[in-house]
């Protein structure tokens, strides 16, 4: 089986997270999060 590999991270991450908004990723930066995920799975609709 194939498997990527992936180039090492040379610190620890600790928390992970993951979030919809960037209202989260301001919240979590303030609370001293420095690596995180902006994951936006379903965009609204465009009106033409």
């Amino acid at each position: 089986m194939y498997q990527p590999d992936f180039p090492p991270v040379p610190f620890r991450l600790g928390l992970y997270p993951v979030v919809d908004s960037v209202a989260w990723i301001e919240r979590l930066l303030e609370a001293g999060v420095r690596t995180l995920q902006l994951r936006i799975k379903d965009r609204p609709r465009q009106r033409s």
